[in-house]
């Protein structure tokens, strides 16, 4: 869903921007700063905000010739290009540039909030990392963010381009192939594979009526998944759900990653540009050079319109999931299901009697084919077994037992579903059923207002319905009707960034904090984490909220952190044995990958030979559900043992 209205200040600005010209020897007048790791200098240490993924063996040779890479292909293509190493990067070095590329994390202006415990130098305080502010309130440059960089960056500033999942591998698919970055100024050969679709596209609600073979365009020559251990890095892919509800962001490709269909690969926000894919110009393709020269050429555009609408909690989630429900009962959609399944199921077959016929005739399998070929067959599920899988859990939140009946609630309350708790869950909006306006509807504000005028029990509705749908806080009824009455033809109405109208062309968001008030995507931990034990045994439990899992602390860790418990003992303890770990379950979305639900506990049998002391856990993992996967925590927990 658009907004409301269109930003016609955008539009105009947009319109009067000529973007790139190309000089005499045909490079494009664009002065652009690449902001990086100098290969001259001792490299940061491999950590989370360093690498994103890559193995260790690669570690150096990568970060070592990011910034060359990236240096030739820009000079190639602009009059004038800069570099900096993130470290020294300041803000105010901007001004001498047009668009500016972040391809690392640089000193933020304001340090993030930190989530306490001591940590080695490999080990980021993920808390801090992303609450701490790295633009001022006035910056409104063109920025371009390679792989990672936009989640990492951009939370504090509440951009769409957000940390869904570090999981993108090397292919995008559903391309908007009418976007200028796929036509100029620089002319590009679009080449499509024929690649069997990722599971993950094909699970869920959303990905009910996925084909089980999807068009994709490689970006990189070499993904994640083709490397096993000798993995490259990963790439980032944002939130799909709602992201172009409001005309300030656009999606233009989504990509090969362990996440739904809709997530965002490539997509504007506003003044920032999210290359989501985390190659190097030496691992790209000749064609995502160009698109990528064209990318940077793009966000030119944009400089000065900063995002209207900011997304400061990733737990807001549109009312097209509750449509995907009730387009289940639809026997179009079981038969897509069916359909899409069986095409899945052939193609995989196929891709493995080829994994087979290789390794009879004792040749090589490519990486690529074995990224490919790994998963089991889709199950086809029987029309009553697939309403049951996909609908059950959602009718049960609300209570309702008989899945015909959940049918009749989805029709009665469609217009009025709410999902702004930010929690990921929906709730009906009673008011506004009870006032028959739709969820969204601009006549609700003027509802509102009148209701300001009527008895108390219209007044407490009248506040209810401004406070949920509004940022504003007037306090009189002639306030609410001036405003009204002044933004009338301006207002948009975003609900991924939390069921607000937004008056269009002022960055009003969610609460955008300024600098002396630091943000940062709000999301509450869904794991609690306890120590407790004897003098025989320590235990640690891990207990978990209801669809949010973490990761297994052995097997392969896919795109995901696996869970790492250590001790470290005072004089006179020691371990008496290895640490004894559940064994998890597989994971659906990757089958080499198991992972723990609800509650699990970790035992370490251990020996007090003196008086005992303060024992320290150190332990980290990855929370993720259907809807997000967090940035890894570390926590820090003490216990004191004493010898009885």
């Amino acid at each position: 869903m658009k907004g409301i209205v269109l930003c016609l200040v955008s539009v105009v600005l947009f319109l009067a921007v000529e973007g790139c010209h190309q000089n005499t020897d045909h490079k494009q007048k664009l002065r652009v700063l690449y902001v990086g790791t100098d290969p001259g200098r001792e490299l940061p240490p491999r950590n989370f905000a360093h690498g994103a993924g890559i193995a260790e063996c690669r570690y150096e040779e990568d970060m070592r010739g990011r910034m060359p890479s990236f240096e030739k292909l820009l000079k190639s293509y602009f009059t004038e290009v800069g570099t900096v190493d993130a470290r020294d990067y300041r803000e105010e070095m901007t001004t001498d540039y047009d668009v500016v590329i972040f391809d690392a994390v640089p000193e933020p202006i304001v340090p993030g909030e930190k989530s306490g415990g001591k940590r080695s130098a490999n080990v980021v305080d993920t808390k801090e990392l992303f609450s701490a502010r790295y633009f001022s309130d006035s910056y409104s440059k063109p920025t371009l963010f390679v792989g990672d960089k936009a989640g990492i960056l951009g939370a504090a500033i509440g951009l769409k381009l957000n940390w869904f999942c570090r999981c993108l591998d090397a292919h995008a698919y559903d391309l908007d192939t009418t976007h200028p970055i796929f036509h100029e100024p620089v002319a590009v050969d679009l080449q499509y594979e024929r690649r069997l679709t990722t599971s993950s596209a094909m699970s869920g609600v959303e990905g009910v009526t996925t084909p089980g073979v999807m068009d994709t365009w490689r970006v990189q020559i070499e993904g994640y998944r083709e490397g096993e251990r000798k993995r490259y890095r990963q790439g980032l892919v944002a939130h799909g759900d709602g992201f172009e509800d409001t005309p300030d962001a656009e999606r233009i490709t989504g990509g090969v990653s362990d996440k739904a269909r809709d997530a965002v690969a490539i997509g504007r926000h506003g003044n920032f540009f999210m290359w989501g894919f985390a190659a190097d110009p030496d691992y790209m393709t000749e064609a995502a050079k160009k698109v990528f020269v064209n990318a940077v050429c793009y966000i030119q555009r944009f400089g000065g319109q900063v995002p209207v609408a900011r997304k400061y909690m990733n737990g807001w989630v549109t009312r097209e999931k509750m449509r995907k429900q009730l387009d289940l009962y639809d026997e179009k959609t079981y038969d897509a299901y069916l359909r899409n399944s069986k095409e899945y199921n052939e193609k995989l077959m196929a891709l493995k009697r080829e994994v087979d016929e290789l390794n009879a005739a004792r040749k090589d399998v490519p990486g690529d084919l074995i990224a490919q070929a790994w998963p089991q067959s889709r199950v086809l599920m029987e029309r009553e077994a697939f309403e049951e899988k996909y609908m059950r859990r959602e009718a049960n939140k609300f209570g309702i037992k008989d899945l015909k009946e959940y049918r009749y609630f989805l029709e009665e309350n469609m217009d009025y579903f709410y999902g702004g708790k930010g929690d990921f869950s929906f709730s009906v909006d009673t008011d506004l059923k009870e006032l028959g306006i739709p969820v969204g509807d601009v006549r609700v504000l003027d509802k509102g207002v009148e209701l300001l005028k009527g008895n108390a029990r219209e007044r407490e509705m009248g506040e209810r319905l401004l406070r949920r749908y509004t940022l504003k806080e007037f306090a009189t009824v002639a306030e609410w009707t001036e405003w009204l009455n002044r933004v009338r033809g301006q207002l948009q109405f975003t609900e991924s960034c939390g069921y607000k109208f937004l008056e269009c062309g002022v960055a009003a968001g969610v609460a955008m904090p300024l600098l002396s008030s630091v943000g940062g995507v709000c999301q509450e931990n869904p794991v609690a984490v306890a120590l407790a034990g004897t003098n025989d045994t320590l235990m640690l439990t891990f207990k978990m909220e209801p669809g949010f899992h973490i990761y297994s602390v052995s097997g392969e860790a896919g795109a995901y952190v696996l869970t790492k418990v250590e001790f470290r003992y005072p004089e006179g303890v020691r371990a008496r044995g290895g640490l004894i770990a559940p064994e998890g379950k597989v994971y659906e979305a990757d089958e080499k990958v198991r992972i723990y639900e609800g509650t699990v506990v970790f035992k370490q049998p251990i020996v007090v030979e003196g008086q005992g002391g303060r024992i320290t856990c150190t332990t980290t993992y990855q929370a993720c559900n259907n809807s997000i996967c967090l940035p890894p925590v570390t926590e820090e927990l003490l216990m004191d043992i004493k010898n009885k």
